[in-house]
């Protein structure tokens, strides 16, 4: 097993678990904003789970119930020749303290440049679409310039009275990793439905905000 395709089924759930049939029967990139393995097919996804399930980098619940050893491999190996019985996201695959070393020792994160972005629908009775905001990190400069493009860079029109910005000394990250020192900013807007133009040199700006630690495509042995 190449350390670029380890760190690339890594590098799915470092952010948040992900559903087992995103992966098997075949790939869903459409939902993780990943590249496909160069040549892998259906059965190398598999044995690639595998091996992350038995040296325990990763680890399968289902309802956040854990799942034995014995019984991950039965199921994802069910899941490559047959595919699920019905449509399901209960079956979860997460980060262990384990994997969370690996892939860190494989993606090499600037924890000081950590950048997280959320934004979520919130259901309304009125023709506006709501939305919940959030931007963290420990540079503060960052989430203030990024609250001051808010409204063009995600055609949200922010209602600024609901902002909140907060210093956190034990922040969670991602669900694997703290940090502290984190400046958090939470905020609600409506969408809007037409998107806003943005200076290019803005949007290459955003875009840099997610090189803050080394992608598994970018790594020699990728291919």
């Amino acid at each position: 097993m190449k350390s670029a395709h380890l760190h690339w089924l890594l590098e799915l759930m470092v952010i948040e678990p992900v559903p087992l049939v995103w992966i098997l029967p075949s790939f869903n990139g459409q939902h993780t904003n990943s590249l496909p393995i160069p040549n892998y097919k259906s059965e190398d996804y598999l044995q690639l789970l595998i091996s992350a399930l038995r040296d325990r980098s990763i680890a399968m619940v289902s309802d956040d119930h854990a799942v034995t050893l014995e019984d991950a491999v039965a199921t994802v190996t069910r899941f490559e020749k047959h595919g699920p019985e019905k449509p399901s996201n209960r079956l979860m695959f997460r980060l262990t303290d384990a994997g969370g070393k690996a892939w860190e020792s494989l993606a090499e994160p600037q924890w000081e440049k950590f950048f997280k972005f959320e934004q979520t629908y919130i259901s309304s009775n009125s023709d506006d679409l709501r939305v919940s905001g959030l931007l963290a990190s420990r540079n503060r400069d960052a989430v203030i310039a990024y609250l001051g493009w808010y409204e063009r860079l995600e055609s949200v029109n922010v209602q600024w009275d609901s902002l909140k910005i907060v210093t956190h000394t034990d922040y969670e990250a991602v669900y694997w990793k703290r940090l502290a020192d984190v400046h958090e900013a939470i905020f609600d807007g409506v969408r809007q439905k037409m998107d806003r133009s943005v200076p290019a040199p803005v949007r290459d700006w955003q875009l840099s905000l997610n090189n803050w630690y080394v992608k598994p495509w970018n790594r020699p042995d990728w291919s």
